[in-house]
């Protein structure tokens, strides 16, 4: 009777794994949308030169000073501009003269056509920068007249904002947006390429008539260009002018910077940052003759030295973002 019931135990064990192994390979069977992303292997960097001959350049991972294209792509509307990946992979690029956001698969080829376009967006003027917030949410900044929209997923050809933030609303009033930015708590920092150059706080749950809460003022004459957190949520300002500024929460109107990372010798006219997912940091520059991305390795701090830079390929780098 012993080695009878052991028996039975083994098979019953063994039967239970069977039908545990088949309900989720059943499971995976009636799921297929489960994704599993391939890893990252290049950065893309959009050259926007204010007309319509920017392009989209490939750079194969890991990078270096002697980094150079491994692919240049001619978008068929020519002035890409802001960009951003979401969780699929898919990059959003930004045409603000056309009012339009194309969306490719990655990796880009020579022959890559629009998933689909979103666009022309109402009511937009040079809408020139996206971002996603950590909800899937698609965020697309108009320049030229002070808006912020937002769409939410699945997003198509069909796809309009589910609302708009109007800048001539806002306390301070939002005059120029450019990046945008979200923390770890789902809070959005703008950049705000106007006259007063600041970068405004809005406080989640965003809506339609969300306004700033707090605004970092930035020098006269520095011009704020692109915003980033890093993973401590502290915020990074790239600015024309005055290098990368660094703030420290909390956010308060009047706030001062934590430190100030500087810009490569003879670099000018920086653009929009970013990060990737080792925490590095990006800051392309347009400088007069030559183009260039400057690479910052962590910890930062005012001392932060230049990792190194890339030029090939650079012409009006606007913005660097990662996908396969």
């Amino acid at each position: 009777m012993c080695d009878g019931s052991m028996t039975l135990r083994k098979i019953a064990i063994r039967s239970l794994a069977v039908v545990a192994v088949s309900l989720a390979i059943g499971a995976c069977a009636k799921n297929p949308t489960i994704f599993i992303p391939p890893p990252v292997t290049h950065m893309y960097v959009s050259q926007f030169d204010g007309g319509h001959t920017g392009n989209i350049q490939q750079y194969a991972l890991p990078l270096s000073s002697a980094s150079t294209p491994s692919l240049t792509f001619t978008p068929t509307l020519g002035d890409a501009d802001g960009m951003a990946v979401d969780s699929q992979n898919h990059i959003y690029v930004a045409f603000p003269n056309e009012l339009e956001i194309q969306v490719f698969a990655a990796p880009l080829t020579s022959t890559s056509a629009p998933l689909f376009t979103i666009g022309p967006i109402a009511g937009g003027f040079f809408t020139n920068t996206v971002a996603f917030d950590h909800q899937g949410n698609l965020w697309v900044a108009s320049e030229g007249n002070g808006q912020i929209f937002e769409f939410n997923p699945p997003f198509s050809a069909a796809s309009t904002p589910s609302f708009t933030i109007n800048g001539a609303g806002t306390t301070p009033v939002l005059q120029h947006p450019e990046q945008i930015a979200f923390d770890a708590g789902g809070d959005m920092a703008v950049e705000d390429f106007g006259a007063v150059s600041q970068v405004l706080f809005f406080q989640a749950p965003l809506g339609g008539t969300s306004t700033p809460h707090a605004a970092a003022v930035i020098a006269t004459g520095a011009s704020p260009v692109g915003v980033g957190f890093d993973v401590k949520q502290q915020l990074y300002v790239s600015t024309l002018a005055s290098g990368t500024q660094v703030f420290a929460p909390p956010f308060a109107t009047g706030n001062a910077p934590k430190f100030t990372i500087a810009a490569p010798a003879g670099a000018s006219n920086a653009f929009m940052l970013s990060f990737d997912s080792s925490g590095n940091l990006y800051v392309p520059f347009s400088s007069p003759g030559t183009g260039l991305l400057a690479v910052y390795n962590p910890p930062f701090s005012g001392a932060s030295p230049v990792a190194f830079t890339i030029t090939n390929g650079m012409n009006s780098p606007n913005i660097a973002v990662f996908a396969p």
